[in-house]
């Protein structure tokens, strides 16, 4: 299973021993506002894995920071997790100082986001070439109070579940086997990415 968040939650794909058919659900990820991880833990656990027999195992990509959840909130989400048969990996993108960095800036369409991936396309002019302004970053997500909450957040996932949090300073960590995942788990996986400013509805995401 595949699951991707940002103002909404997408389910990209269901729980399936199809490997490429989940590598082009994760390959579908795309970067847009919000960040309703709230939202998105509590439909895997509570629409999906509590009807789903045998081991589970829940991997998910994020920095624990979020900024538009409204049906779900970090308690519901811990409380769930204490009684949910499934193992949870969070594995925590540290994103604070690039908000920082970009914080009250705009955010244009070609420009490189924490979290986002790199792309290995060169482009063919010598210069950076200005692209449109999609919005600016606000201060909802930013703050380092919210990110010792997310940090504790994802911490607690892991702990009632017996799982185990990962801290991806690096890619290494990424081509690492998780430690007894079960071999037939159904994964949720979401990519976290950057904070900014929906210009149409004036809220901030990740």
């Amino acid at each position: 299973m595949v699951v991707s968040f940002d103002e909404e939650v997408h389910l990209l794909t269901e729980a399936t021993t199809d490997r490429d058919r989940i590598y082009r659900a994760i390959k579908s990820t795309k970067i847009d506002f919000g960040t309703s991880v709230y939202e998105a833990m509590d439909l895997v656990i509570n629409d999906r894995f509590r009807k789903m027999d045998g081991r589970k195992a829940i991997v998910l990509f994020s920095d624990g920071v979020d900024t538009s959840s409204r049906r779900a909130h970090d308690m519901n989400n811990l409380s769930d997790a204490l009684e949910l048969d499934a193992l949870i990996y969070p594995i925590r993108y540290d994103t604070f100082s690039d908000v920082q960095a970009m914080k009250n800036k705009p955010v244009t369409s070609g420009q490189q986001l924490p979290g986002q991936i790199p792309s290995k396309t060169k482009s063919p002019f010598p210069i950076p070439i200005p692209t449109q302004t999609v919005g600016m970053m606000g201060d909802k997500g930013t703050t380092p109070e919210e990110y010792k909450k997310a940090d504790e957040y994802l911490d607690q996932l892991a702990f009632r579940t017996g799982g185990r949090m990962f801290y991806a300073s690096t890619t290494e960590i990424l081509r690492k086997p998780l430690p007894t995942s079960p071999p037939n788990s159904a994964n949720f996986t979401a990519s976290a990415t950057t904070r900014r400013t929906n210009p149409k509805r004036g809220k901030s995401g990740k």
